[in-house]
C-alpha cells in the first residue's frame, strides 16, 4: 500500500499486481509511446505513434495520466493511456526528462540548463535548480524530499534538497544515463555511459555496486517498482524488458520485441484508489 499526502489529508492507494499494473515505454526507433499490462505483456497498446523522440516518461496513479518529454518537440505532453485528455503540459523548453510527484500534484522535469517543477493544477512553473547543465536525468524521493540527477556532461550524480534545491555530489561515476530510484530501500540505481553496466549505491552515498553487466547487451531504460528493477534492454537482434529482483539478483525476461530501442520505462499501479482520512 501506497501512502501519500494530498492536499492536507493521507491518501492510503492501495498496489496490485498483474493487471493492475501498467508499464509504459518511450521507443527511439519507432517514435512511440507504449503500454502494456504486467498480467498480459505480449498485448500492447501504441498509445501515442509518430512522435518527435520522446524521452522521460513517468505516471501519476491520482488522475491516471502519463507525462512524457519529447525534446523534438520541445514540449511536455500528458494523456490517459486510452489517448483521451491528450494535452501539451509546457511548451518551448528543452526537456529531457519528467517524475511526478504525486503528493504535490506537480511534474519535475529537466531542461538543458535547469530543473523546474510545473503545478499539474494551473500549470504553474517555478525553478528548482537554476544552474544544472548536463542534466538528462531526475528522480524524485518521496519520504526524504530529495531529487536526484544524472550530470552527463560533469560525470556525476547529484543529491538536491527538495524544494530549496541545495545540491551535493551523490556519486561520481563516468556518463550516468538513466536512472530509477528504490525510496523505501533506499538505494539509486542507474545505466552507466557505456550502456554494459547498471550501478547502484545507497542514498547516503554508500555501499555502491554493480547490479547487471554485460558485453552483448545495452542497458538503457530504467524503473523501480515493487522490490523489481524493469530494464530497457536491447542488442542487434532484439529488444527487451527484464524484471531484475534487487534481492534475489535473479533476472526475468518480461516481453521481447524486434527491432527497438528503449528510451525510458515507467511501471505504476494504474489506479490511486483507497479511502481518504483527515
Amino acid at each position: 500500500m501506497l501512502t501519500v499526502l494530498i492536499f492536507g489529508v493521507l491518501l492510503y492507494v492501495t498496489v496490485s499486481t498483474g493487471a493492475d499494473v501498467v508499464v509504459l515505454t518511450t521507443e527511439n526507433r519507432q517514435q512511440e509511446v507504449t503500454e502494456f499490462d504486467l498480467a498480459n505483456p505480449s498485448h500492447k497498446n501504441r498509445v501515442h505513434q509518430h512522435r518527435k523522440n520522446p524521452s522521460g516518461i513517468s505516471y501519476d496513479p491520482v488522475e491516471e495520466k502519463m507525462y512524457w518529454a519529447e525534446p523534438g518537440a520541445k514540449a511536455i505532453y500528458s494523456s490517459k493511456v486510452d489517448e483521451s485528455q491528450h494535452q501539451t503540459v509546457h511548451s518551448n523548453v528543452n526537456v529531457y526528462d519528467v517524475t511526478v510527484n504525486i503528493e504535490g500534484r506537480e511534474v519535475i522535469y529537466t531542461d538543458s540548463r535547469s530543473i523546474s517543477r510545473i503545478s499539474i493544477k494551473d500549470h504553474h512553473v517555478s525553478t528548482v535548480v537554476s544552474h544544472a547543465t548536463g542534466a538528462i536525468d531526475i528522480e524524485y524521493d518521496p519520504i526524504d524530499k530529495h531529487i536526484y540527477w544524472s550530470n552527463f556532461i560533469g560525470n556525476v550524480i547529484e543529491k538536491c534538497t527538495y524544494p530549496a534545491g541545495q545540491c551535493s555530489t551523490l556519486v561520481k561515476t563516468p556518463f550516468p544515463l538513466n536512472m530509477a530510484i528504490d525510496p523505501k530501500g533506499k538505494r539509486l540505481y542507474w545505466v552507466s555511459g557505456s550502456h554494459e553496466q547498471v550501478e547502484s549505491i545507497g542514498l547516503d552515498g554508500h555501499n555502491q555496486r554493480t547490479e547487471m553487466s554485460s558485453n552483448d547487451d545495452m542497458y538503457t531504460a530504467l524503473d523501480f517498482y515493487d522490490g523489481n528493477l524493469y530494464v530497457g534492454v536491447h542488442n542487434s537482434k532484439q529488444a527487451k524488458i527484464e524484471k531484475y529482483d534487487v534481492n534475489s539478483r535473479h533476472t526475468t525476461t518480461i516481453t521481447t520485441e524486434d527491432y527497438r530501442s528503449y528510451y525510458d520505462i515507467a511501471v505504476s499501479p494504474k489506479q490511486g484508489s483507497g479511502h481518504i482520512i483527515g
